[in-house]
């Protein structure tokens, strides 16, 4: 994999997973229709993609256009948050989260502390 080139916008740097103006979601016409992965109706778009779904679940379609415009700190492109969970990468700037084979820590929101074995 190429290393990403990093982004910065009045001098801080601009996390991988950060969305841009210039990648505005894109118009898609949503229907109901049966699921079979759910077992009942749901939503889905009239010409869904398999990439438009992940475990199930419907993902906003979202151009890939990183760099174009200003970043929107504070906020998620889901593809990209997607691949650097899926591919074990830092949300930051997209090297290897780990060495290959050591443990990753996942931080958690709430309101009880996570132990080992109960995450």
């Amino acid at each position: 994999m190429t290393p990403r080139e990093p982004y910065y916008q009045h001098g801080l740097r601009v996390p991988a997973i950060a969305p841009w103006t210039g990648e505005a979601s894109l118009s898609a016409q949503v229907t109901r229709r049966w699921l079979p992965l759910l077992g009942g109706e749901g939503i889905g778009y009239v010409d869904e993609q398999p990439s438009d779904r992940h475990r199930g679940l419907l993902w906003n379609r979202v151009p890939e256009a990183e760099g174009k415009g200003s970043a929107r700190l504070g906020l998620v492109h889901g593809p990209r948050q997607r691949r650097a969970m899926n591919e074990k990468l830092c949300q930051v700037c997209f090297a290897p989260a780990a060495p290959a084979g050591e443990p990753l820590l996942f931080l958690a929101a709430g309101a009880h502390p996570s132990r080992p074995g109960n995450a």
